[in-house]
């Protein structure tokens, strides 16, 4: 008894085994060239051999190409295009003084090879690192009425380099200032008030500019104080300052702000009025879009305030993107809504910190700001639209499985987190690309990520190794001969070329050759529908035989046709 169950558990798992392979060969059966083919169904393969027969399909499965007789060299498969290589994979370590370098994301490198139907998955680890460089910018509204704000930071002193050597040892600060467009409505023109805007205050003050850039990012705290010391301020007109025209230059002049290539890069805007945007220009004849290009005098004065309207928020938010740099809005509580709601169109770059009257705590807000920032990472990747790269993590067991996303914000330095990336092929590129390189970066670290060296698959093998053969006897003369196939010339049909369509009054007559008579006396469907015609012949899908594929073939079990209790009729 329990031989028989044994038998019939054997018999069912042999028959579920040939229904899966007689599915897939059902997918393979009709693709008329070699790429359609492998990307038709991962177990699909392709023969290129000459002497296989030019009526056989040359798409099926791996087996059934073997057992058609097709040779092993002629047979193209999905199995042997598949690789994925780790090339450079240093662990992580904390920042190195003597390299000056930190290695936060493993691995670095990795080569794979990519095909329509085989997405590649990996793991990176991503552990932020002890002392990270961070570079700080200073950029400071240095109207009338920050005067107070500018005092309270000179008297902080040691106050400042303790609470940044509480974030990471390495530390440089830079500093810049700015007011507003010298023109018309933003200013006053009187040449009196031009020299000395603060007469309305009974005070002395420099005349109005745009922006200043005072400190060359340095290690040196005490000539960041210094040059606050010596940094006076000055007046506009209006209750809107320039300070997107200032932070646009910080931003875009690297190498005459001094930022550093291996850094967390954040600029602190204070101030206590609203921002100028662009379009705001135009009340004072300024009509230029603003360029986005370094425009610093040697004394770092932006010379561009007269010439370019002021940026916009998509403009900032762009070149945030690419320069990697964080912004703190340091502003004071009267502005905490105006500032939240700019910072909302730009949350993965900018944080909003309540500034007190006097500055007294902007040693807060560096500390929060600088934390938060660190908090949060995003990892985003620059490949092209015929991919797609997916990202899943768990954040550090922040969730019970892996959520599909490429950030979290609940990161601690020292500690590791993984992220696990799969790569799909979902449309072929252009011809002529055949390699790429793709980078996965975090949105705020520079020069590191994973660089993905890829090659795709865009065609078979043989037809990037040999030219077709023009008039190759195989297709009759009538075609020319690729890859186990004929393309045809015009009025030609069939495997070989060897169907002119002109001995055919119509499609339709060379159709209905193919349609046997249906119980109504009528001509039934072509081929009885399982199959295809060629040349007024069918030929019948897997399964199906007869003159118009009208038998079913009844499929050996173990060998035996009907189990050997039976006979096979059509």
């Amino acid at each position: 008894m329990h031989r028989k169950i044994i038998s019939l558990l054997l018999g069912f798992a042999a028959i579920g085994i040939q229904l899966a392979s007689s599915q897939s060969l059902s997918k393979c059966f009709f693709q008329k060239t070699c790429i359609e083919c492998l990307d038709t169904d991962y177990a699909c393969a392709w023969c290129t051999d000459e002497s296989y027969g030019m009526y056989k399909s040359r798409c099926m499965t791996l087996d059934d190409l073997r057992a058609n007789n097709c040779s092993e060299s002629g047979i193209e498969t999905n199995f042997n295009f598949s690789m994925l290589d780790i090339v450079q994979d240093d662990p992580p370590r904390d920042f190195d003084r003597e390299r000056l370098e930190a290695v936060q994301i493993s691995p670095q490198r990795i080569k794979l090879k990519l095909g329509k139907l085989e997405p590649h998955s990996f793991k990176f680890t991503y552990r932020p690192a002890k002392h990270y460089p961070l570079d700080l910018y200073y950029l400071m509204d240095l109207t009338w009425s920050m005067k107070d704000d500018r005092d309270t930071l000179v008297n902080m002193g040691d106050q400042l380099a303790k609470a940044l050597a509480n974030l990471t040892e390495n530390y440089r600060l830079g500093f810049g200032s700015f007011i507003d467009k010298p023109i018309m409505p933003f200013m006053q023109t009187e040449a009196h008030r031009q020299a000395n805007p603060c007469i309305s205050e009974r005070e002395v003050c420099e005349p109005t500019y745009g922006f200043r850039h005072r400190l060359q990012i340095t290690k040196n705290t005490d000539k960041f104080i210094e040059k606050l010391k010596t940094s006076n301020v000055s007046a506009n007109l209006d209750n809107l300052e320039g300070g997107l025209d200032a932070l646009m230059q910080v931003l875009v002049c690297g190498d005459r702000i001094g930022w550093g290539e291996n850094t967390r890069k954040i600029v602190i805007l204070a101030t206590n009025g609203y921002l100028h945007m662009a379009g705001d220009g135009l009340l004072a004849g300024i009509t230029e879009r603003n360029d986005k290009q370094c425009h610093l005098s040697q004394e770092g004065e932006y010379t561009g305030t007269l010439q370019y309207d002021y940026p916009s928020l998509e403009e900032i938010y762009r070149v945030l993107v690419k320069s990697k740099t964080a912004v703190i809005f340091a502003v004071t509580d009267e502005l905490q809504d105006y500032y939240r709601s700019l910072n909302d169109l730009m949350s993965e770059f900018t944080s909003v910190g309540a500034l007190q009257d006097d500055s007294s705590n902007i040693l807060q807000l560096v500390n929060t700001g600088y934390r938060d920032f660190v908090r949060k990472v995003e990892f985003t990747d620059d490949s092209p639209s015929y991919l797609e790269i997916s990202y899943k993590t768990d954040c550090g067991g922040m969730y019970t499985k892996p959520q599909l996303t490429s950030k979290c914000d609940n990161i601690e330095i020292g500690k590791e987190y993984e992220f696990f990336v799969e790569v799909r092929l979902i449309n072929y590129p252009p011809e002529s690309v055949s390699n790429l390189t793709v980078k996965i970066e975090e949105t705020l670290i520079s020069n590191e990520g994973v660089e993905l060296e890829i090659d795709l698959r865009q065609a078979c093998q043989c037809e990037m190794q040999n030219e077709p053969v023009t008039g190759s006897d195989l297709c009759t003369g009538n075609g020319d001969y690729s890859c186990g196939m004929c393309t045809c010339k015009h009025g030609w049909i069939g495997k070989t070329c060897d169907c002119n369509l002109q001995q055919f009054e119509s499609s339709v007559d060379l159709l209905n050759q193919c349609r046997g008579e249906s119980e109504f006396d009528e001509l039934g469907p072509v081929c009885s529908d399982r199959g295809e015609c060629f040349c007024g012949q069918c030929l019948c899908n897997p399964g199906f035989e007869g003159q118009h594929c009208e038998c079913s073939e009844c499929t050996p079990i173990f060998g035996l046709i009907c189990s050997n209790h039976g006979v096979c009729d059509c």
